[in-house]
């Protein structure tokens, strides 16, 4: 199920340059659910899970032009989603005749793939932009964006995987901004520079998965993750003869600080534990 719905403003051409002249409002709710059924280690025996992601999240985008010719304009706008899901699992026996499946019988427990107590997922987030037209040839951009992250996670079941903490919580919040330049000139070829920073807080996939992600390991949750960083420069040019042929030419560095990589893991000091009938290592995104 997917709702959406968008609130547009366009006011009359007599509004004054300093006030509001356009904005977006986009409300959108949609749910997600989905079931997996496999048969890990045993063909008589079939692990069944079903999750569902309720989303909720409302942006808007905001347009001011500082100018009666538009050669300075200001944007700005927020952001609000709200992620909640849920997450069950069970097993049963297969009954199997001449090879083909006739039922299920005999309920038995199974990891859930995500925290089964209930998780959350909350960001808010606003930005700010401001161009300029320095002159006929050269364009300023520049960006400010804020942003701030809460997770919320329970765990239940320590059957087959004990965390050292049941619940975990996460508020991370962080500025990224943007400084960029266009060069043109002439009509037939632009140059373009930028440097800008991100943020990636981590979600509840990156947090409270537990999955079998390749036959000998298992990844579980990490209640320790940290915030992604990346610090990025680039530059391009762009060639265009004649509005017949046209090149782009770009060259990017990116550093990236605490990225989120899947790792051996420990958990009560031990590297391997017995997950769906095999012993299997330890992993968790770090």
């Amino acid at each position: 199920m997917f709702s959406n719905i968008i609130f547009s403003h366009f006011p009359l051409k007599s509004t004054p340059v300093s006030f509001l002249v356009f904005f977006p409002l986009r409300i959108k709710f949609p749910k997600i659910s989905y079931s997996a059924l496999s048969t890990p280690y045993a063909p008589w025996l079939a692990n069944l899970s079903s999750n569902t992601n309720v989303v909720f999240s409302v942006n808007g985008d905001f347009f001011v032009p500082l100018t009666d010719d538009k050669t300075r304009t200001l944007s700005y706008g927020f952001e609000f989603a709200y992620n909640d899901v849920s997450s069950n699992s069970y097993g049963k026996n297969l009954q199997i005749s001449n090879g083909d499946i006739t039922g299920f019988s005999n309920d038995f427990k199974v990891q859930s793939r995500y925290p089964d107590g209930g998780s959350s997922y909350t960001s808010l987030a606003s930005y700010v932009n401001y161009r300029q037209d320095i002159n006929k040839k050269t364009t300023l951009n520049t960006g400010l964006r804020v942003v701030n992250t809460i997770l919320k996670a329970t765990w239940i079941d320590d059957t087959f995987i004990t965390l050292p903490d049941f619940d975990i919580s996460l508020n991370n919040s962080a500025a990224t901004a943007t400084l960029g330049f266009a060069y043109k000139p002439s009509e037939n070829w632009q140059l373009n520079s930028v440097i800008s920073s991100g943020f990636r807080s981590p979600n509840i996939d990156d947090v409270g998965k537990v999955f079998d992600s390749e036959p000998g390991s298992v990844v579980v949750p990490n209640p320790d993750l940290k915030p992604e960083y990346a610090y990025n420069a680039d530059i391009g040019v762009s060639l265009n003869f004649d509005s017949v042929v046209k090149f782009d030419f770009a060259g990017f560095y990116t550093i990236l600080e605490d990225a989120l990589i899947r790792r051996d893991f420990s958990l009560d000091g031990e590297s391997q534990i017995l997950y769906q009938g095999e012993l299997s290592t330890i992993q968790a995104i770090q």
